[in-house]
């Protein structure tokens, strides 16, 4: 029997928790913490060599799972969805932040691409949203500028991918549009893959918007 993306998925949440909640047991060196700070990791230096040790200990859990998923061919995408005030759903492959993608994810992945983006569009343009005049990087950089829907729309064509999200405001939708992996994407300096985001809003709290 080969373990399903979403067997694979409560797997790593169990694991991370047991993590999280101390239940792993490790073998550290006497001079454990003497090693961290002579390495000047500044990450291990604020979490002390026992968490970074757990923190290991998952990431090479994760890396066993990815191996399994490359074996089995097991997808790393999951179907996530977004209503609209106007109670339309759309739903859309995205890949699973803590799984890999394999043959064939990125192919479902541009299949989906145009009517994510379609979907913003369309509820900006019936006046569900305002038109954020912004644009965010993977690196933090971004720009304020006269952002339209034609040129989301232009801007989209060359990108592999397209996912939207709302983050802790309801009335804000972004539109995330990215080429190669989505998981690369979030490496600054991996430049095979590259990430942008957009917003919209339904209220004018952001002066800088475009109906």
């Amino acid at each position: 029997m080969t373990y399903t993306t979403e067997q694979l998925i409560e797997f790593l949440e169990t694991e991370f928790k047991a993590h999280a909640k101390g239940e792993r047991e490790f073998v550290l060196s006497e001079d454990a913490e003497q090693q961290i700070a002579a390495s000047g990791d500044p990450i291990g230096m604020i979490i002390g060599a026992r968490n970074m040790a757990s923190v290991d200990s998952y990431h090479s859990y994760r890396d066993q799972i990815h191996a399994y998923q490359r074996e089995h061919q097991v997808s790393g995408l999951v179907i996530e969805s977004r209503t609209f005030p106007d109670g339309t759903v759309v739903r859309y492959p995205s890949q699973h932040y803590q799984l890999t993608l394999v043959d064939g994810d990125m192919d479902v992945l541009r299949a989906a691409k145009d009517r994510v983006v379609e979907a913003f569009i369309k509820h900006v343009e019936v006046g569900h949203y305002y038109l954020a005049h912004r644009i965010e990087a993977r690196n933090g950089a971004y720009w304020d500028m006269e952002t339209t829907l034609d040129f989301i729309a232009s801007f989209a064509e060359y990108m592999d991918w397209a996912t939207l999200a709302n983050y802790d405001d309801p009335g804000e939708v972004s539109l995330h549009l990215g080429y190669g992996s989505p998981e690369d994407g979030n490496y600054i300096y991996n430049r095979d893959a590259e990430n942008w985001v957009f917003y919209a809003q339904n209220h004018c709290r952001n002066l800088k918007v475009k109906s």
